[in-house]
């Protein structure tokens, strides 16, 4: 049977955990109905005291996913398992009395009289590659990016999906495929699907977008001579095959945030769009420019809804991240909880 990406993580990391300490840990996969985010519950033995942990499973623990979600839910405390956890965010979770474990074996625990910390574990290398969830590989990326803007895409046949999302028609079934055994996609009849654990598959998606397929559509950074001007066509949608996305497109929508960086989203190549708009190439120049990926579906001369919030959220900026939870409670929170 083929694992979850979030058993991977758990058994990777009580293996880890049992081979650096001797402590015994085990899981049991579950939905909180008090806080759908969580995934499973963890029970962990030390000197013969059990512990019971509802547990946030992640790839990856960022800053912002500490600002979403409880320290308790009902009886049981929060803990946090994750394949990777910064430096940072591990002493704000210590801080903040917050459980971890991560699969290097690495653990935090201050809680009903026990407190463990372990640090300094490392992944050993060399170790068998987990097959890629083709969901969130490049292609999968753009197909997902379709379905969260667009639900009802999910049943349209392949073709269409194809078509829209920009990607060749074989990889559709395999995206499909990952996203069934991630558990994101469920039946809802012998024909058609809905997405499941919505927020939990934008989070996942807002990490692999940055991490896979963001990077790959960068086309440079300019600076303007008449940055003011530049700013203001581009949030009347007066620049040419081309969108505002991150700080400019947050400001369109909340009216809050004062942009500095400007993210842009073109159809044009570097060159066209550098010369058209007469930029100067600057690797530190506040403007942004990003290959557009999708079709059909940006607003009023900026990007979805979806993709501004991944923006901020990527910048990991304190004034960006108030803003994207001002843009997530009026626009994205009906969608997605």
């Amino acid at each position: 049977m083929n694992m979850t990406k979030d058993e991977i993580i758990l058994r990777e990391a009580f293996d880890a955990l049992a081979e650096n300490t001797g402590i015994q840990a085990s899981y049991r996969l579950m939905s909180f109905k008090s806080d759908h985010r969580l995934d499973a519950e963890v029970q962990i033995i030390i000197n013969d005291t059990v512990l019971r942990f509802a547990a946030d499973v992640k790839r990856e623990l960022r800053n912002y996913h500490l600002r979403e979600l409880p320290q308790t839910v009902s009886d049981l405390p929060l803990m946090f398992v994750a394949d990777r956890l910064f430096p940072a965010v591990k002493e704000e979770l210590r801080r903040e009395k917050i459980s971890y474990l991560d699969t290097a074996g690495n653990i935090f625990i201050q809680h009903r009289q026990i407190y463990v910390w372990i640090e300094g574990n490392r992944k050993m290398q060399g170790e068998k590659k987990q097959s890629v969830n083709r969901a969130f590989t490049k292609q999968g990326l753009k197909v997902v990016f379709l379905f969260l803007c667009q639900n009802h895409m999910i049943n349209m046949p392949y073709r269409k999906i194809s078509d829209l999302a920009g990607v060749a028609l074989g990889n559709i079934p395999l995206i499909m495929e990952g996203l069934r055994e991630a558990q994101y996609l469920l039946h809802l009849n012998d024909q058609d699907f809905i997405l499941n654990r919505k927020k939990a598959l934008l989070h996942r998606w807002i990490e692999a977008y940055r991490d896979i397929l963001r990077p790959s559509l960068h086309l440079g950074n300019f600076k303007s001579t008449t940055p003011d001007l530049f700013k203001e066509r581009l949030m009347t949608g007066n620049i040419e095959n081309a969108v505002a996305g991150g700080e400019v497109a947050a400001e369109m929508i909340t009216h809050y945030l004062n942009a500095e960086i400007y993210t842009v989203y073109t159809t044009q190549t570097s060159k066209e769009f550098m010369v058209k708009n007469r930029l100067i190439p600057d690797e530190k120049g506040n403007i942004q420019l990003y290959e557009k990926f999708w079709d059909n579906y940006s607003k009023d001369g900026r990007v979805p809804e979806l993709l501004v919030y991944a923006d901020l959220l990527i910048t990991d900026e304190p004034r960006c991240l108030e803003t994207a939870e001002i843009l997530y409670e009026k626009q994205l929170k009906h969608e997605f909880e």
